[in-house]
């Protein structure tokens, strides 16, 4: 729903995902698809994989912004009123 109502607001989005077809991955402008590692059979987190792909959309935020920062700036004071919004629908769709 949030990238949708992001592409319906002309905002570029980047989607990180598993690799192969899925909503995100059809509802994106840039598409970063990670493998599926192997992982051991009994464990309690995806702890090394969500780390590196928190650094990877970190490093990839940094460079962006520090690249185009006055206009980084204004669409994050833009972002933050759509994520009110989104907020807004998503709590009265729960709570109906």
């Amino acid at each position: 729903m949030g990238a949708r109502m992001a592409r319906q607001h002309a905002v570029i989005t980047v989607g990180l995902t598993r690799l192969g077809e899925n909503s995100l991955a059809r509802n994106v402008d840039i598409l970063v698809q990670t493998s599926q590692p192997a992982e051991a059979t009994v464990r309690f987190a995806a702890t090394q994989s969500l780390h590196a792909q928190f650094m990877l959309i970190d490093t990839i935020y940094y460079a962006y912004v520090s690249k185009h920062y006055q206009n980084s700036k204004r669409r994050i004071l833009d972002s933050r009123s759509l994520l009110a919004e989104y907020k807004r629908r998503f709590m009265n769709s729960t709570h109906n």
